[in-house]
């Protein structure tokens, strides 16, 4: 009984892996992305003899959409050259995601023998270390016949993650389970276990060294195929190329998702194109047509003499989905990767990687040492981009397919041009599947930014807790009566992620949190108020770049918040952080995550004001003439008075107020050389509107100790 390929699994993870594209549309055009197309990016890459064209304006570009000239009012120039490698967070957060490539490297484990699959990890290890712009995003996943394609990575700018993939290629016994769901970090490494090149070599990898997706050997060279066995070895190999041809066509629906250049590095040893396709061998054509003139025509095999018609249209839709999800497919045969002769030669086996990189606008790589070899004209052939913006001429919104050209002007005839071939329109009556939920997930996070529908605020402040970490809570309020509107009958089902990354673009601390909700019992408070969750990180000290996503399952509106995040080293220097806000108890629902036993990422509970536990507001909001206590958290201030000074600024930055804190309190805390400073604060006479409240902690010599900041509003007068 032949063996039936899992596809939905495997997909179901690699929907996580295009996480890397971004709309960068307002949060206005984000609440309308389902019912218009308000700019359509196109990525321009333009060679000559092989080598990028700089210095090219719009004027150079005219694009058709359908064969109508549109015009270009968007234009913008990404030459990686001129992006240093010393500094990448200084242009990390301009750089438009649909210049920015995207290479999600695939190891193939069905078409492949152990030997060539080391060789090509070992050397594709170097080149993401060596090659690979700041800028590229990577992703890691594996194809096999019995699991499909799993993701083990998503597209990420850490290079240390993805070479924790590329050692351990996702295998249990090499790496635990991630317990991140958008799959931006892998779980520890078991750098005590098994290698891969101690994988098993006889016929299937043994379940004991933990290869469990099935990787299979080719047979040994001197095998002898001889009548039904060569036949049903032949329909066991077709059978292999119809599930890798309809797991990689599922891939490229997912990847037209994508805004960005996508290459899908294939590495294989490819199939033989001729188990599809008719046989062009002299001998196998000479001995068919000797058995048909003999009449022992039982013995043809027609899949040879005529070609195989449903293998031959899965392989064509999957060439097509690729070129309309804009995704090249690099095709490197790695039989002869990295080896020095001796190298296992199977007939016709590269024949099927040269179809399917031909037909989607990359190339077969062989013959090379290295996947740097390989792969140097590619990247030099992309680093510059044109992005290119056009808003659509009476677009209907039918979710149908857009085929676009671009034509250069005032360029040799020898110039090249590639671009993304077209788009999909908007289909308002569509919905997102959970696949595409992932992607979006991923994508806003990698990204950053602040976008979505749902009102959500996020506050993050850092405590000491060890040498070389700091505890940091964050706290997330998102507005109830939004969030409960889009709820599915008597439960709310909500999603929360959290990430922290590093100038660099490295993931350095995460968490996450499903919620479910019984409206029955909750609708009235989360209506009057919302959500708020409390989240923990334990970071270095360091600068990062803190992003925060909440959605909910059913009606998929969310919130995306991103905000600086400064983690202090808490050394000699004083330090002081705020200001905080005490809420009264029970004004929101909170939710967080239960620790286990024994957990000690931190104290039980940071906010304490002597025995009593508070929870400090996130948005900030006076009622007009009211004030309310104010608290800072101050690490090493030593003995002497302390004065607190208030500035207040409003929208425009003007100041509108400036006078003296009463300090009511100092009081110690469970935390070594730490106090918590008490005072009162209200707008006084302010008129409604947003404000910004600088609080100046000054030593009594009028000595400048730390000056911080925080938004705040005063509310309108409520009327009858």
């Amino acid at each position: 009984m032949p063996r039936q390929p899992r596809l939905g699994p495997g997909l179901a993870l690699l929907a996580t892996l295009f996480a890397s594209a971004l709309c960068s549309s307002t949060p206005a055009e984000q609440a309308a992305e389902r019912v218009y197309v308000p700019l359509v990016e196109v990525p321009v890459q333009v060679t000559l003899r092989g080598e990028p064209v700089r210095g090219l304006t719009a004027d150079n570009f005219r694009i058709l959409d359908r064969k109508r000239p549109q015009e270009i009012v968007g234009f913008r120039t990404v030459d990686l050259e001129l992006l240093t490698h010393e500094d990448p967070a200084a242009w990390r957060a301009e750089l438009p995601l649909a210049s920015v490539r995207h290479f999600l490297v695939v190891f193939d484990l069905t078409f492949v023998d152990v030997s060539s699959l080391a060789r090509a990890r070992d050397s594709v290890l170097e080149w993401a270390a060596e090659e690979l712009h700041p800028a590229d995003l990577v992703a890691v996943a594996t194809y096999s016949v019995y699991n499909g394609a799993e993701l083990i990575l998503n597209f990420t700018s850490d290079r240390t993650q993805v070479a924790k993939a590329l050692r351990t290629l996702g295998l249990p016994a090499l790496v635990e389970k991630t317990i991140d769901p958008l799959k931006l970090a892998l779980g520890q490494e078991r750098l005590d276990r098994f290698e891969l090149s101690e994988l098993d070599q006889q016929g299937e990898v043994t379940q004991s060294i933990t290869f469990d997706e099935g990787v299979r050997q080719a047979p040994p060279l001197d095998a002898i195929y001889f009548g039904a066995y060569q036949r049903l070895d032949d329909e066991r190999r077709r059978h292999d190329i119809t599930a890798l041809t309809r797991t990689f066509g599922e891939l490229a629906e997912l990847a037209r998702h994508v805004r960005g250049a996508k290459h899908l590095i294939y590495l294989s040893e490819g199939f033989d194109s001729e188990l599809i396709f008719a046989s062009q061998n002299a001998q196998d054509i000479q001995m068919m047509n000797s058995q048909n003139e003999t009449g022992a025509i039982w013995r043809i095999d027609s899949s040879k003499r005529f070609g195989n018609a449903p293998i031959q249209q899965s392989l064509v839709d999957m060439l097509d989905a690729f070129r309309r999800a804009d995704c090249a497919i690099e095709a490197i045969d790695i039989r002869t990767l990295g080896s020095e002769g001796g190298n296992r030669v199977l007939a016709g086996s590269g024949n099927g990687l040269d179809i399917m990189a031909a037909e989607t606008g990359g190339e077969l790589h062989r013959n090379f040492g290295s996947i740097r070899g390989a792969m140097a004209e590619v990247l030099e052939r992309t680093s510059v981009t044109y992005l290119l913006g056009f808003k659509p001429d009476r677009l209907k919104h039918d979710g149908e397919f857009h085929k676009l050209a671009v034509k250069l002007e005032g360029l040799p005839k020898r110039a090249r041009v590639r671009h993304r071939p077209g788009y999909y329109a908007p289909d308002p009556g569509s919905s997102d599947s959970a696949s595409e939920r992932l992607i979006k997930d991923g994508e806003r996070i990698v990204q950053g930014g602040n976008s979505g529908r749902l009102p959500a605020s996020v506050f993050a402040t850092a405590f000491p807790y060890a040498a070389d970490a700091v505890h940091v809570p964050v706290l997330i309020e998102v507005g109830g009566r939004e969030l409960v509107a889009g709820a599915d009958g008597a439960r709310l089902q909500a999603e929360v992620y959290g990430y922290a990354f590093d100038s660099a673009g490295s993931l350095v601390g995460f968490f996450n949190r499903a919620i479910d909700v019984d409206l029955t019992r909750a609708r009235s408070l989360l209506e009057s108020s919302g959500l708020k969750y409390f989240g923990e990180l334990v970071l270095p000290p360091g600068d990062y770049s803190l992003r925060v996503l909440v959605r909910n399952v059913a009606s998929d509106e969310y919130a995306l918040r991103s905000a600086p995040l400064h983690v202090p080293s808490f050394g000699e220097t004083p330090f002081v952080s705020g200001p905080q806000f005490p809420e009264p108890r029970g004004k929101w629902l909170l939710a967080r995550r239960k620790r286990d036993a024994g957990d000690t990422s931190g104290p039980a509970f940071p906010f304490m004001l002597g025995a009593e536990p508070y929870l400090p507001a996130v948005r900030v909001e006076f009622a007009p003439g009211s004030e309310g206590s104010m608290l800072l958290m101050a690490h090493g201030l030593g003995a002497g008075d302390v004065r607190l000074r208030a500035r207040v600024h409003d929208s425009g930055g003007a100041e509108v107020a400036r006078f003296a804190l009463q300090l009511l309190d100092r009081m110690p805390t469970a935390y070594p050389r730490a106090d918590l400073l008490r005072t009162r604060f209200g707008p006084r006479k302010l008129p409604p509107g947003d404000y910004t409240l600088a609080v100046d902690v000054l030593r009594a010599e009028d000595d400048a100790i730390a000056s911080l900041e925080t938004p705040f509003s005063v509310a309108q007068v409520a009327t009858e």
